[in-house]
């Protein structure tokens, strides 16, 4: 496959991963199928009783009303439709079905808690990210050996190592995309590369 061609295929993934990584975590989190959701999710949920998590939980407001009503099921979609919710009746609406399981409504009730009540990559770097001139960490990824990186970020640096036609913005394009996926705990590639390609030195 063309290197272009593999770093948009890369891209295209990752967009499609906050998804098909629900989907496949509520196919494959348990032997058990009657799990709880919150022992699924316990390194990824966000507290209900932090109270510096305001900004977070308002973050998931936004992104609920930009949300497709049929990826929600009934009980969320009704938070969505009140008028004036709140952040705090997400909150509401996480507390209440943390404690469903994992395979309830097919495992469409997993998906929605996963992706309104749980911490996200970029909600879990502590260091400070790239916000202007990428070139000094385009230039870091440059030089990692092709086997330490996952092969979404081996793309980005086959991208960036064109002689002609590189397209600068790669890693940019791939740090934005990985903010969004659900965070999985310290060890989790996403996390872990992240954590070292999207920051400052």
């Amino acid at each position: 496959m063309d290197s272009s061609l593999a770093f948009k295929a890369g891209l295209a993934a990752l967009g499609g991963a906050g998804v098909v990584g629900r989907i496949a975590l509520s196919k494959g989190t348990s032997s058990n199928s009657g799990e709880v959701i919150s022992k699924a999710l316990e390194k990824s949920l966000m507290s209900f009783t932090d109270n510096t998590l305001s900004e977070k939980w308002n973050a998931r407001k936004t992104k609920l009303g930009e949300s497709k009503n049929e990826d929600l099921i009934p009980s969320l979609k009704k938070v969505k439709d009140k008028a004036g919710y709140t952040a705090d009746d997400i909150k509401n609406w996480c507390k209440e079905n943390v404690s469903g399981f994992v395979d309830d409504d097919e495992g469409k009730k997993l998906n929605n808690v996963s992706s309104y009540c749980t911490f996200n990559v970029k909600d879990k770097i502590t260091k400070t990210l790239v916000t202007g001139d990428w070139g000094t960490t385009n230039g870091k990824l440059k030089t990692v050996e092709d086997g330490l990186l996952s092969p979404s970020l081996k793309a980005v640096k086959i991208e960036l190592n064109k002689e002609s036609g590189a397209d600068n913005d790669a890693l940019k394009k791939w740090c934005e995309s990985t903010y969004e996926l659900m965070f999985k705990g310290d060890d989790d590639k996403s996390f872990v590369e992240a954590s070292t390609y999207c920051v400052t030195a």
